[in-house]
C-alpha cells in the first residue's frame, strides 16, 4: 500500500469518525439526562414554627436544607422517572422537620415532563439556556414562570440568573411521608405563602443547564387559608435557604466540568472533519508540487 493510499484512507477515517460521532452526539452525548444522573445540594437557611400563640416568632430557626434530584429508572426509551427529594432538617437533633418527595416522568432529551398536561413545562433547566421565561414544575413547585434576569459569574462559573416572586401553593407538599407528619387541612383549604412574596432564584450554567446556586423561600410565611373567602386560618412556618459554603463550591466545579465536556464533545466532530479536509489539502498540493517539478 503506498504512501498516498494511507493518507487518502485516514481521511476517509477522519470523515466517517467526524459523521458518526456528531450522530451519536446529537442523540446520546447531549441528553440532559444521561444515565445514572444527579444533582444534590445541602445548605443552610431556617425553618420558623408558629409559637404557643400560634403565632411565627421574629427570631429565625436554624434549620439544614437538603435536596436531592435524580435519574430513578427509564421505564421507555427517551423517558425517565427523577425522583425529587427535598427534606428540611432541626441542626441539633438531625430531625426531619419538613419532607417532600416526587416521582415525575419526564425526557431523556430535554428534560421537559412526558405528561400532555405539561409539556410546556420542565423539571430540570435545559442544555443551552436561552435567555427567556421557563415554567419550572420541581417537587414542591406546580408550575412557576423563572424569568431570566441576568448573568452573573458564580465562583468564576458564568450562569444565568433565573427569578421568580409572587403567588406560590403548595398544599400537596405538606402531606407528610414515613419521616415527616405533615400538616392536615380540610376541605376547602390550602398553604400558600402570604401576600404572594414566594421567592425563588436559581443560578443556572446556560451550556450545561445544572444550578449552581440556589435560594428560595417565604419569609411572609406560609399559612392554611380558606380557599372561599381567602382568610387566614393558621400559620404554618417561615422558612428560607440558600446554597453555601462547600456546597457552593462543589456545585460550581460541577457544573465548570459539565460545560467543558458539552463544549469539547460539540467540537470535537468539526474538528475531525477538518482534519481529513486538511490530509486531503495537503495531498493535493503534494501532488501538484510533484507533477510541476
Amino acid at each position: 500500500m503506498t504512501r498516498a493510499i494511507r493518507w487518502r484512507l485516514l481521511a476517509v477515517a477522519c470523515f466517517a469518525a467526524a459523521a458518526g460521532w456528531q450522530l451519536w452526539w446529537a442523540r446520546v452525548g447531549t441528553r440532559r439526562i444521561p444515565e445514572g444522573w444527579e444533582w444534590n445540594a445541602h445548605y443552610t437557611g431556617s425553618l420558623t414554627f408558629p409559637d404557643s400563640t400560634g403565632l411565627l416568632p421574629r427570631e429565625d430557626q436554624f434549620a439544614t436544607y437538603r435536596r436531592r434530584v435524580r435519574w430513578l429508572e427509564s421505564p421507555t426509551p427517551g423517558i425517565v422517572v427523577l425522583e425529587d427529594a427535598f427534606t428540611i432538617l432541626d441542626p441539633a437533633t438531625r430531625k426531619v422537620t419538613y419532607q417532600y418527595v416526587t416521582r415525575e416522568r419526564v425526557e431523556r432529551a430535554t428534560g421537559s415532563y412526558a405528561d400532555p398536561r405539561y409539556r410546556d413545562q420542565v423539571a430540570v433547566f435545559p442544555r443551552h439556556l436561552e435567555r427567556r421565561t421557563y415554567i419550572l414544575r420541581a417537587n414542591y413547585l406546580e408550575g412557576i414562570p423563572v424569568a431570566f434576569e441576568r448573568e452573573e459569574d458564580v465562583l468564576g462559573v458564568p450562569t444565568y440568573l433565573f427569578g421568580y416572586r409572587g403567588r406560590a401553593e403548595y398544599t400537596a407538599s405538606y402531606a407528610g411521608t414515613d419521616e415527616y407528619p405533615g400538616v392536615s387541612v380540610s376541605p376547602g383549604q390550602a398553604i400558600r405563602c402570604a401576600d404572594d412574596q414566594f421567592s425563588y432564584r436559581a443560578w443556572v450554567e446556560p451550556v450545561s443547564g445544572e444550578i449552581v446556586k440556589l435560594e428560595e423561600g417565604c419569609r411572609s410565611g406560609d399559612y392554611i387559608y380558606d380557599v372561599a373567602s381567602g382568610r387566614r386560618m393558621a400559620a404554618v412556618g417561615r422558612w428560607d435557604g440558600v446554597t453555601s459554603g462547600n456546597d457552593l463550591y462543589r456545585l460550581a466545579d460541577a457544573s465548570r466540568r459539565a460545560r467543558a465536556r458539552l463544549l469539547w464533545g460539540g467540537r470535537l466532530g468539526p474538528l475531525l472533519a477538518v482534519t481529513g479536509f486538511l490530509i486531503l489539502l495537503t495531498m493535493a498540493r503534494t501532488t501538484r508540487s510533484g507533477r510541476e517539478t
